[in-house]
C-alpha cells in the first residue's frame, strides 16, 4: 500500500505530461484577460472550437455542473483528465481512509479514540483537529516517541487536543509571539471547560459554574521560535520540558509555504526525529529553485525537493503556484461562478492600459464596500490606487457595454484554469514524497485526511522511521 519510488516517478511524469501543453493557460493572469487576449493565446484551439460550437453557457454547465454534451469531445476529455489527476484519485501514490486504517493496523495500532470538539473552534478547524489528532496519536503509539513538536502551532488548536484528550507531551513552536500568547490564553480557557467538553463535546459552551480545572501545563508548552533547517529541536525540548529526548515526532497543520519543506528536510537529516505528519498550505509562498525571478538570498528552496525534479531543473512559476491554492472541490460543490468583480477588474485593466497607468500602481486590492455596478467599482478602485482619470459615467457605461458580451467567456476561462489547480498541487506534494523515498524513508506516504469541501488543503504527508 505504501508507494514505491518508481510509482511516484511515473505519476509525476504523467502529471507533467498532462500539464505541459496547458502551461500557457496556467501561467496566464485573469487581470490580463482582455489586454493580452489570453483566451485566444492560451486556451488550446481544440477547446476553443468546442466552446464556440456549444456556446459559453453550455460550457459553464459542463465545467461547473457536470452536464454532458456529446458535441464537446475535447472539453469532456479535458475535464476527465484533470479529474483523474487529482491526488485522491491517484490510488498508487495516495492512500484513502480505508488504506490508512489498514496500514495502521498492519503496524499494530487501531484503537485510538477521537474527539470532535465543538467549542472554541470553527466547523472547519473542528473537522481538521478531530481527524489529525487521531492520526498523530496513532503514529505516536506506533513509534513510542516521547514528545510531539507542533511546528507553526498557531493558537494551539491541535496541540491542546493532543495534550488534553490523548495525554501526549507537545511543544508548540510558532514564529509569532502573538500566536504563542493566543495559544496560552486559549489553552487556559479550554483547561477550565475540559471536563464538560470531554464528556459532552457536542454541547454548547458550558457555563462558568460547571468549570473544573484540568491542568496540562506539564504536557503542553509553547515557545516562540522561527524554525529553520538548523533548529535544534532536542535542545528546545530540553530547555522547555527540562528533560532529554532522542525520540520525538514532528507535526504541522497547514504549515505555510517553505515551512512544510523545511520540516521535511529536518526530518530527513535528524535521526532523533522518528515521525513526520505534515499538512501543508500556501503553495504560492514557496521559493522555487529554478524560477528566474527568485530573490531568495538564503539559498534555501521549497520546490523542488526531489533530486529527480532538480535534475530536470523543473519549475512551475509564480502564477501556477498561485493557482494551486484554488479549491476546485468546493467550487464544484457550490456550483457558483466567481464574483462579478473578477469581470469588472479585467475590464478596468483596459482602462488603466489605455491611460498608461504604471503597472506597479495597478494593485487595486480588495474593494471593501459592495459595488452595485461597474461605475461604482471603477470609482472605488481608482480611489484605492490614488489615480485620477477624467472619465464620465457615460464613458464607463459604454466601456462596460462593449465588453459585457464576453463575460460568460471569461468565466469559462476562469473555470478551465481552476480545473488545473489540483494537478499542480499533486506535483508539489509528490515531489516531497519522492524526496523522502530517495533518501531511504520507504514508509513515507500521502493520504487524504480531510473533506476537501470543508478543508481544501486536505492531504497529509506521513513518514515513520521504524
Amino acid at each position: 500500500m505504501v508507494p514505491s519510488l518508481n510509482a511516484i516517478k511515473i505519476e509525476i511524469d504523467n502529471l507533467i505530461a498532462t500539464l505541459h501543453p496547458l502551461l500557457p493557460l496556467v501561467n496566464s493572469h485573469m487581470v490580463d484577460y482582455f489586454t493580452n487576449s489570453v483566451y485566444n493565446t492560451s486556451v488550446p484551439s481544440t477547446l476553443q472550437n468546442d466552446i464556440y460550437n456549444i456556446g459559453c453557457e453550455n460550457a459553464i454547465n459542463i465545467l461547473l455542473k457536470g452536464a454532458h454534451n456529446s458535441c464537446a469531445f475535447h472539453l469532456n476529455d479535458f475535464i476527465n483528465r484533470t479529474k483523474a489527476s487529482r491526488l485522491y484519485n491517484l490510488r498508487d501514490v495516495c492512500l484513502n481512509q480505508s488504506d490508512l486504517n489498514k496500514k495502521f493496523l498492519e503496524w499494530g495500532c487501531n484503537d485510538v479514540s477521537s474527539l470532535k470538539l465543538k467549542v472554541f473552534v470553527t466547523e472547519k478547524k473542528s473537522h481538521e483537529i478531530e481527524l489529525l489528532t487521531k492520526v498523530i496519536a496513532t503514529i505516536y503509539n506506533i513509534s513510542k516517541t516521547t514528545h510531539i513538536i507542533d511546528v507553526g502551532g498557531g493558537k494551539g488548536y491541535l496541540s491542546s487536543l493532543l495534550a488534553l484528550h490523548h495525554h501526549i507531551p507537545v511543544l508548540g513552536v510558532d514564529s509569532s509571539l502573538v500566536h504563542t500568547d493566543g495559544a496560552i490564553k486559549r489553552v487556559r480557557l479550554l483547561e477550565k471547560a475540559w471536563k464538560c467538553v470531554e464528556h459532552n463535546p457536542y454541547k454548547s459552551l458550558p457555563s462558568k459554574k460547571d468549570y473544573t480545572l484540568t491542568k496540562i501545563d506539564h504536557l503542553y508548552k509553547q515557545v516562540t521560535e522561527f524554525v529553520t533547517e538548523s533548529t535544534d529541536f532536542e535542545q528546545l525540548i530540553s530547555d522547555i520540558f527540562l528533560e532529554k529526548s532522542t525520540n520525538f515526532g514532528l507535526v504541522g497543520l497547514h504549515t505555510c509555504g517553505d515551512l512544510a519543506a523545511t520540516c521535511i528536510k529536518v526530518f530527513n537529516k535528524n535521526n532523533n526525529l522518528r515521525t513526520l505528519c505534515n499538512v501543508s498550505c500556501c503553495y504560492h509562498l514557496l521559493n522555487e529553485e529554478f524560477e528566474s525571478n527568485n530573490s531568495n538570498l538564503n539559498n534555501s528552496f521549497g520546490f523542488p525537493l526531489s533530486a529527480y525534479l532538480k535534475n530536470k531543473q523543473f519549475k512551475l512559476g509564480r502564477t501556477a503556484l498561485m493557482l494551486s491554492s484554488q479549491s476546485v472541490d468546493r467550487m464544484l460543490y457550490r456550483k457558483e461562478l466567481p464574483n462579478k468583480l473578477l469581470f469588472y477588474r479585467s475590464v478596468l485593466e483596459i482602462l488603466l492600459e489605455k491611460n498608461n497607468v504604471c503597472k506597479t500602481k495597478r494593485q487595486v486590492g480588495k474593494i471593501r464596500r459592495k459595488c452595485d455596478n461597474f461605475v461604482e467599482y471603477v470609482r472605488m478602485s481608482l480611489g484605492n490606487i490614488d489615480i485620477k482619470l477624467d472619465l464620465s459615467n457615460d464613458e464607463l457605461i459604454k466601456l462596460y457595454g462593449d465588453y459585457e458580451v464576453y463575460e460568460s467567456q471569461l468565466y469559462v476561462f476562469y473555470l478551465l484554469r481552476c480545473m488545473l489547480a489540483p494537478l499542480i498541487e499533486a506535483i508539489i506534494l509528490l515531489d516531497r514524497l519522492l524526496f523522502l523515498h530517495e533518501n531511504g524513508h520507504t514508509t513515507a506516504f500521502l493520504t487524504q485526511l480531510f473533506d476537501p469541501i470543508i478543508s481544501p488543503r486536505c492531504y497529509a504527508l506521513i513518514a515513520l522511521k521504524l
